[in-house]
């Protein structure tokens, strides 16, 4: 596993948290909530590969390419840019970050930041000139600028060494104890972070009110039943539509659903 390229996804998911990073990139864990789905569902169109053929160095030419795949064995990282602004040799990524603009002096977290960073860092690898990068707020429809400083690159160099560190030594990290990140995790389930704590504490030791009651999140998203025989489904888009034997026709956006089943001839 330490001799793998590390996703710089999984590099932010460890800066986020250790165990997180851990738990995905080394036992392969995964689990989706509306947070991921929603992140998804924002990252639709830059997720549309428009290629590399034109990404030389030697032209002047401003080019916009999205969702491009770069690497470097030395660094030991690769990822996919959401968006590259390219003028000649120099070289801006943009990543797409879902929710808000954080309220932080920065304006952005540290996860975000190195993952912009280890961008840079790649690009750099690979020979174009890379001295800051964007970060895009969907919600907030907000551009925060970041001009990397040697703080920040070190910071991400040493998450990077930290990392196969931790994946070459093959024992999970501790959970988070009492963070508000751990409720909106996608893992959440899986880590168990307040029973694992629980368990590794000594009986007497814990009170029944320092333990934190974690809830499932209530899903949205319903199921689609189609009975009516002859009827027919179709997507267009991000848009399921069913259509009745009378032309009849109901649209249902594919975020809201959680499952289609069908019975006899549809």
């Amino acid at each position: 596993m330490s001799q793998d390229l590390i996703p710089v996804r999984m590099l932010v998911q460890f800066v986020y948290c250790n165990r997180l990073g851990y738990m995905e990139w080394v036992q392969n864990e995964f689990a989706s909530n509306e947070f991921v789905a929603d992140g998804v569902y924002k990252h639709r169109n830059v997720d549309k590969t428009t290629g590399h053929k034109k990404l030389q160095t030697d032209t002047e030419e401003k080019i916009h390419a999205s969702s491009i795949t770069i690497s470097d064995p030395q660094l030991g990282i690769v990822s996919k840019i959401d968006r590259l602004e390219k003028t000649g040799s120099i070289a801006t990524p943009i990543e797409y970050k879902r929710g808000r603009t954080p309220k932080t002096p920065t304006k952005w977290y540290d996860s975000h930041m190195v993952q912009i960073c280890a961008q840079a860092l790649l690009l750099s690898a690979n020979g174009y000139t890379c001295k800051s990068g964007i970060l895009y707020y969907v919600e907030s429809k907000e551009r925060v600028s970041v001009a990397f400083t040697d703080e920040m690159i070190e910071f991400t160099r040493k998450a990077i060494s930290d990392m196969k560190r931790m994946a070459a030594g093959g024992v999970i990290p501790p959970p988070l104890v009492d963070s508000p990140k751990c409720p909106k995790c996608s893992l959440v389930g899986i880590c168990l972070p307040d029973e694992t704590t629980l368990l590794s504490t000594k009986p007497a030791q814990v009170k029944p009110e320092s333990v934190r009651r974690m809830y499932p999140i209530r899903a949205d998203a319903k199921p689609v039943y189609v009975q009516e025989q002859g009827a027919r489904i179709s997507k267009s888009g991000d848009v399921l539509k069913v259509t009745s034997t009378s032309g009849e026709s109901h649209k249902i956006r594919l975020i809201d659903i959680s499952e289609v089943s069908v019975f006899g001839n549809v």
